[in-house]
């Protein structure tokens, strides 16, 4: 039997979706808590990851809470405000980015 040859412009195409894949699309990309906010990552060797989340436990804590706490170390290093919301977020004061960027940069 013969190809049908195929139309590029129909290949080209984006195919609908089915529900299932339009349900997990919508659980992926609309996760509470993330709105708003930006993934920071960096490779490191696989202890670092480790110990991460061995002090994570011991502090009753998270990675991401730690390396919040990291992050705010060095911008208050840098005399910078913290913004990440570390160890603020634990005592009840939220964290993220209150000042909008253009007016911090500006008071440099």
């Amino acid at each position: 039997m013969a190809r049908k040859p195929t139309d590029l412009v129909e290949a080209a195409s984006p195919k609908p979706q089915t529900q299932t894949e339009a349900v997990r699309h919508e659980t992926v990309s609309g996760r509470a808590g993330r709105d708003g906010k930006k993934m920071i990552a960096a490779w490191f060797d696989v202890q670092v990851s480790i110990e991460l989340g061995i002090l994570a436990k011991r502090q009753q804590t998270t990675v991401q809470d730690l390396v919040a706490q990291g992050i705010d170390y060095v911008f208050r290093s840098h005399g910078m405000p913290e913004i990440a919301g570390g160890a603020r977020a634990r005592r009840g004061g939220g964290g993220g980015l209150k000042t909008p960027m253009k007016t911090l940069l500006n008071a440099s």
